[in-house]
């Protein structure tokens, strides 16, 4: 998977697509009940210490920084996300 990462180390602004979610079958299927499934478009609103807030197909959600290390995506390139059109840039 040529450029995937963990969500964790995305940019704010930055538009993925979900690869995969490395972790117990639990947490996987909460993951997908709140609709990360695996080529969701995910947009990082914003990335600090404390988690991650997150646009997935329209709703925005939080998730804490040890479970954006789990979800493995790959950017977008070229996708110009609603965040810097918001901004006006």
């Amino acid at each position: 998977m040529p450029g995937a990462i963990p969500l964790s180390k995305a940019e704010e602004g930055s538009v993925f697509r979900m690869l995969s979610v490395k972790t117990d079958v639990r947490t996987s299927n909460k993951l997908w009940a709140s609709g990360l499934v695996p080529s969701s478009t995910i947009e990082v609103v914003s990335n600090s210490r404390a988690g991650l807030i997150i646009k997935v197909e329209g709703s925005r959600m939080g998730i804490n920084t040890d479970l954006a290390h789990v979800i493995i995506v790959e950017p977008l390139l070229g996708y110009e996300t609603s965040l810097f059109q918001q901004q006006g840039q």
